[in-house]
């Protein structure tokens, strides 16, 4: 009962943050009066400072300055303040020349150059201790992000309410061509705009929210999500946080894939932070509720999914019919999102299945790295595209898939293993009946290689040809009617059920479940005098049971065929550069094994 209680929890929980909790938050605007009595705070002139932290942003700078001096807002009580983090690129230049734009329409600017790159975090907490008693209302906007015109006018009448305190808007993506991502903040829009009718917001979208001048205290420097921690402290202070429809954000930066999955881990780490540093949410009856079932689920999500995830896999190698029907759902949902998305096809609830997968994936290792220490800098926004930070993201990006890898290779293989188990054993009584000989093979294998060495390990499998098979024919490579082969052997090839085994090398270190073939010493030299740059397809890359060439190509009969694969082993070895191609790819290969196997196309 108790595996089913921990597999149980995750989904309920993940059941109600993502459908229960939307429907709950309209029942509730539903039964709340509309009619409120304001108090008149803000005055009509009331002075505005719009803080914007610049990190190489000079393709954005032309549209924000523009942007901003057509907003409707009387001119004298406006002033702009720009922080310059350590820019390496044109934003200097760039925002120069645009604020002679700016000028003209009468609006103040100024330009705070810093010149070493501290961090977001660091910069408006500069820009905050410059400007704070400069104005009555604050706004924090991103350098890449653009606002309705009539927005700050909108922040005011909002004001006019004692009882707010930050105002922010409906944010959205220019670019339109990722429907997952769309769909996401669509849902994200909605649950901020009914909580804020029910009460207040738990968040706001950090490219733009106003707040009373006099709630602003600036934040230590280790806050990750500092655009959800800052306006949440205002709430904590008993004011109201709101997102009004009518104030339109539209966001013009396109992450680069790499920046992309950066952000990602960094978001689920802060999810788990804010948690920590924003415990007295729960003190206030009308953000009890909010909190808990938005900020504080999505924090714990990645663990209770985890949990759900490995008790469901415990209970179906104990047999239990429930949990393997539960299973095999899950898994056919997100693999099918999976494959639809390598196609370029989108099937609404399964691409938003496969999604959510890879994002609390994410999630799951952006959390762990926070609690191993990796986030105790303050942020830095991801920097304009050039040689060398794109060099130094794709290192980065391939020690954090390196790091999952070998987690999911360890977790993967002690299940498989467990659950093969009594495979394994009717295999090889099969293999002592059919034919005389040990059932377990071992063969030398060429494994990583690295500037050191090139790493030799024996490769653990179940017999399938004959007892010395290579006495007199030496090293050769099995053909498609190989007489070499046992009856039951041919039966394990066409199954890859002799490659079970192979789970020991995996918890050993020598292989991963996915990655390039491990090849044998005597046919590797052949092959790289004969094919290119042979010798680095495992450069830095352990070999797998199964890999993308393997489960595209077959087996390897001839020299041409292992030149074909290598291929895509290379293209293989180029997916590990970045978390979501990898993870993509990964569980591609793992649904085309899984194919192979029950179409007994193996040989």
């Amino acid at each position: 009962m108790l595996l089913w209680f921990f597999a149980l929890i995750g989904l309920v929980a993940f059941f109600y943050h993502h459908w229960i909790y939307t429907r709950l938050l309209k029942r509730l605007v539903g039964t709340k009066a509309n009619s409120t009595q304001l108090s008149r705070v803000v005055k009509q002139d009331a002075k505005i400072c719009i803080l914007i932290p610049v990190y190489n942003e000079a393709k954005h700078m032309l549209a924000k300055v523009t942007n901003l001096a057509a907003l409707d807002y009387p001119r004298e009580h406006i002033q702009v303040h720009f922080g310059l983090d350590g820019c390496t690129d044109a934003s200097q230049q760039t925002i120069q020349n645009a604020l002679q734009l700016a000028e003209q329409q009468g609006l103040e600017c100024y330009v705070h150059n810093f010149a070493q790159n501290r961090g977001k975090i660091q910069v408006v907490n500069q820009l905050i201790e410059i400007t704070k008693e400069l104005a009555d209302i604050h706004v924090f906007t991103d350098a890449s992000s653009i606002i309705s015109l009539d927005a700050l006018c909108r922040v005011l009448d909002n004001f006019e309410d004692a009882k707010i305190g930050v105002v922010s808007g409906e944010y959205q993506l220019a670019d339109q061509h990722n429907d997952n991502e769309l769909e996401y903040w669509q849902m994200q829009n909605e649950i901020r705009i009914l909580e804020s009718q029910v009460h207040s917001a738990i968040g706001v979208p950090g490219a733009f929210f106003a707040m009373r001048s006099k709630l602003i205290k600036p934040l230590n420097k280790n806050v990750i999500n500092d655009d959800f921690v800052m306006p949440m402290l205002a709430a904590c202070q008993g004011y109201r946080v709101i997102v009004d429809s009518n104030i339109q954000i539209v966001e013009l930066q396109v992450d680069q894939m790499a920046c992309e999955s950066k952000r990602r881990l960094r978001l689920g780490a802060g999810n788990l932070q804010q948690i920590f540093l924003l415990p007295e949410l729960f003190k206030f009856s009308g953000l009890r509720l909010c909190f808990f079932s938005g900020k504080f689920l999505r924090g714990l999500m990645p663990s209770l999914l985890l949990l759900s995830g490995l008790s469901l896999l415990l209970l179906s190698v104990q047999g239990s019919v429930a949990a393997q029907a539960v299973t095999s759902v899950l898994l056919t949902c997100i693999g099918a999102g999976c494959i639809a998305d390598l196609l370029g096809k989108r099937l609404p609830l399964l691409s938003l299945a496969y999604y959510a997968f890879i994002q609390y994936i994410a999630s799951l290792c952006g959390q762990i790295k926070y609690l191993l220490g990796h986030y105790s800098t303050s942020w830095k926004a991801a920097p304009a595209a050039s040689a060398n930070s794109a060099i130094k993201d794709a290192f980065e990006q391939q020690k954090l898939v390196k790091a999952v890898k070998r987690s999911f290779d360890i977790v993967v293989a002690s299940i498989g293993i467990i659950a093969s188990a009594p495979i394994i054993l009717m295999a090889m009584l099969a293999i002592k009946l059919d034919s005389k000989g040990d059932v377990i093979y071992r063969q030398l294998r060429v494994g990583e290689v690295n500037d050191q060495e090139s790493k030799l390990f024996y490769i653990y499998k179940l017999r399938t040809m004959v007892s010395d098979a290579e006495a007199k024919s030496g090293a050769v490579w099995a053909s498609k009617n190989d007489s070499r082969i046992t009856k039951v052997g041919m039966f394990l090839r066409k199954t890859r059920i002799d490659e079970l085994l192979q789970f020991i090398n995996v918890l050993k270190g020598d292989m991963s479940i996915i990655g390039p073939r491990p090849e044998r010493p005597c046919f590797y030299q052949t092959l790289s005098k004969t094919i290119p740059m042979y010798q680095f397809r495992t450069y830095g890359i352990k070999p797998g049971i199964s890999g993308w060439a393997q489960v595209c190509n077959g087996y390897d009969s001839t020299i041409e065929d292992v030149r074909n694969k290598t291929a895509r082993d290379y293209g293989y070895a180029l997916a590990l550069a970045n978390f979501n191609s990898w993870l993509k790819l990964d569980l591609y290969v793992m649904l085309r094994t899984v194919g192979v196997m029950l179409k007994m196309q193996g040989r």
